[in-house]
């Protein structure tokens, strides 16, 4: 990426430029090649997400269309999925094959906190991102791509703090609280 808003491609044996993608029209922030390397992934502060086919730089798809800046991408490590790290703090998860947007993962403070990486861990069941608020939040997306394949709200139930047991309704859109449980000591 870079800041003429272009992504090239380059022969790393011979220092050659093979290509010069050009769609984006600001800052090109993070670029990320599928597992298979048939695409790459593109995020700028245009607010885009490009995805190019490697072999003949064509744009295949163009996963969303913000007005606030993409940081950071990545892909699953089965390819399937997209991860973007945006400028309001939140992490959008994208399906390759549909460009349709399966989730938002809001955790980092406040709006201008940007999330600058996002990463799958080798297995894809974790997704990894880091913001400007110092944190590096840990989500477990395997969970939700479970669940939503139905298509249909699902209950889950967490219990991770202090004791405290947590209702969450799986929507398509993302996790929505419902209502907390704190135990009583008898």
């Amino acid at each position: 990426g870079s800041r003429d808003s272009s992504v090239r491609l380059w022969d790393v044996a011979t220092g050659e430029q093979v290509r010069e993608l050009q769609r984006h029209t600001d800052w090109v922030n993070s670029v990320e090649f599928s597992p298979d390397g048939k695409y790459l992934a593109s995020g700028s502060k245009d607010g885009s997400v490009l995805l190019w086919d490697v072999a003949t730089g064509r744009l295949v798809r163009e996963l969303n269309e913000y007005t606030l800046g993409i940081e950071s991408v990545a892909f699953s490590s089965d390819g399937k999925y997209l991860a973007s790290g945006l400028d309001d703090s939140s992490v959008r998860l994208w399906d390759v094959a549909t460009g349709e947007q399966v989730r938002k993962l809001e955790g980092h403070t406040t709006e201008d906190n940007k999330v600058m990486s996002v990463a799958f861990s080798p297995d894809g069941r974790y997704l990894a991102s880091g913001s400007w608020d110092r944190s590096v939040r840990l989500w477990d997306v395997s969970l939700y791509f479970l669940f939503v394949k139905e298509n249909k709200p699902t209950p889950l139930l967490n219990s991770f703090y202090e004791g405290a047991t947590f209702f969450w309704q799986v929507q398509k859109q993302g996790l929505e609280f419902t209502r907390n449980v704190t135990p009583t000591l008898f």
